[in-house]
């Protein structure tokens, strides 16, 4: 083999490794199962103790990305529930506490991670980030789906408020001598619709607000049935949309 083979080969080989080590730093904060994948530890010795140098430096450096980005996520968080006006006082409180713990936890962590001098000290704070605020996929969607459902709540009174004055405007057009058969079970289509929105949002910010980290740890699948009735929410909330068209549609043929 030749000197530029040899180095190209060597090359790769370097990149590779590094790849493997921001992987899995990423993912589970530098483990020892992804250091002695690497071959990082001589046999016989403590994994946790062998890695040093660059490959150390370059593991902190992916931890402190990986630490950035849930940083620069809960500021977001933190600006979408402050700008929210749908949301309840509650529930934005609720939010609120979740994100600042979260926040708070990650200044925490990073002078942790700054200061390890070895893949133990290092593996604790990383594994933390995930693990104990699960930011990405937990308390983001904790935000989103709370959101969400207040949204829903407060179209579902605005709609009860129309379906009032829907009902009185057939009312209306009855005392006139109008048929209002179609009409009349158009507005009921209509008052199903809204009161099967108000039923799928029920509850599901408080459900979606009680999930904690550990929760999520012990079940991936713990938001799964929160995203189900959300998803439930929007269509039966465009339905109800397409039902008031429709007794529009009524009231606007009614008055001519």
């Amino acid at each position: 083999m030749n000197t530029r083979t040899t180095s190209t080969s060597t090359s790769t080989s370097q990149r590779a490794t590094l790849r493997r080590i921001v992987a899995g730093t990423v993912l589970c904060g530098l483990s020892i199962t992804g250091i002695t994948a690497v071959g990082t530890a001589s046999a016989g010795a403590d994994p946790s103790s062998s890695v040093s140098g660059p490959k150390l430096e370059a593991a902190r450096t992916a931890c402190l990305s990986a630490l950035d980005r849930r940083v620069t996520r809960l500021d977001q968080l933190t600006s979408k529930v402050n700008g929210d006006q749908h949301l309840t006082d509650a529930h934005r409180s609720s939010l609120s506490g979740i994100v600042s713990h979260a926040r708070s936890g990650m200044d925490t962590l990073r002078p942790q991670v700054q200061a390890a001098t070895d893949a133990a000290s290092l593996r604790t704070p990383c594994e933390s980030m995930v693990n104990d605020y699960r930011v990405f996929a937990l308390v983001s969607p904790q935000v989103h789906l709370t959101r969400a459902a207040d949204a829903a709540a407060a179209g579902i009174t605005k709609l009860a408020d129309v379906d009032t004055k829907i009902h009185a405007a057939i009312d209306t057009a009855a005392a006139a001598g109008k048929d209002v058969t179609k009409a009349t079970a158009d507005a009921e289509a209509f008052s199903a619709a809204v009161a099967k929105v108000g039923t799928d949002v029920g509850g599901l910010a408080d459900a979606v607000l009680a999930v904690t980290p550990a929760a999520y740890n012990a079940n991936h699948g713990v938001l799964d049935a929160a995203r189900a009735q959300a998803k439930t929410a929007r269509a039966d909330a465009k339905a109800a949309r397409t039902a008031g068209q429709t007794v529009r549609a009524d009231l606007k043929a009614l008055h001519g």
